[in-house]
């Protein structure tokens, strides 16, 4: 999905850091700032198509201004990115990948003389109205997704002798605690077979891999979650 750029505020780079015209020969304000090719109209254009809204802020409801600050040197490279207001859930990384990868600037000019220039550029995520309800809560999920844990629970779940023999036909829940690094503890059996079964359903979720956590506005936390383990294992 693409973001909605705040293009109004790409009119406000350097004057506001300007505290001193020169810090170690790179200048916060000179005679002729620099400048992407093609203008400001160009910049716009190339941060609509190269810009992306992440993932991972989408699905939280991460939203706001990731303000950027680079050096434009003699040439017109770029340098030295650094985010100077942060919004997190990966745009800050977003709007560094898509500054990184400009074509060189027209650089910055001191009588008549090409010069290094910190130029200060934010850029606003911002979604959709339906979008922006997000509750900022992305639920923990088995690696791989729903099918994965399927295709595992298939694998590693045991029928067990006792339950063949009494020929037990139904499902165990298991509550667990999905930790903020994903690993899994304190099962606790909700609804019981018997016969094996139990222990059979706490086994195989201890020998799960570690789960994707649940996080509030990407970061992660502890939460709880109940599965349903069928016997005879499908």
């Amino acid at each position: 999905m693409k973001p909605i750029l705040c293009i109004a505020l790409m009119l406000l780079p350097v004057w506001t850091i300007a505290q001193n015209e020169k810090t170690d020969s790179t200048f916060a304000l000179v005679e002729k700032m620099p400048e992407f090719p093609g203008g400001q109209e160009a910049l716009i254009a190339y941060l609509s198509k190269e810009l992306r809204y992440p993932e991972e802020a989408r699905k939280s409801g991460a939203a706001g201004k990731v303000v950027t600050q680079f050096v434009v040197s003699e040439n017109g490279s770029i340098s030295d990115i650094q985010i100077i207001r942060s919004v997190g859930c990966g745009c800050d990384e977003e709007a560094i990948r898509v500054i990184s990868k400009m074509p060189q600037w027209v650089p910055g000019m001191q009588d008549g003389v090409p010069i290094k220039v910190y130029f200060k550029m934010p850029i606003t995520f911002k979604m959709s109205t339906d979008e922006s309800k997000n509750t900022g809560i992305m639920q923990a999920s088995f690696p791989g997704g729903d099918k994965a844990l399927e295709q595992f629970l298939k694998k590693n779940v045991l029928y067990p002798d006792e339950a063949k023999k009494n020929k037990i036909n139904g499902d165990v829940q298991v509550k667990f605690t999905i930790q903020p690094d994903g690993s899994l503890n304190n099962p606790q059996i909700i609804t019981s077979l018997g016969s094996g079964c139990d222990e059979e359903a706490v086994r195989a979720i201890q020998s799960m891999p570690a789960w994707l956590p649940a996080k509030k506005n990407c970061v992660a936390m502890e939460s709880a979650e109940t599965l349903s383990i069928h016997f005879p294992p499908k």
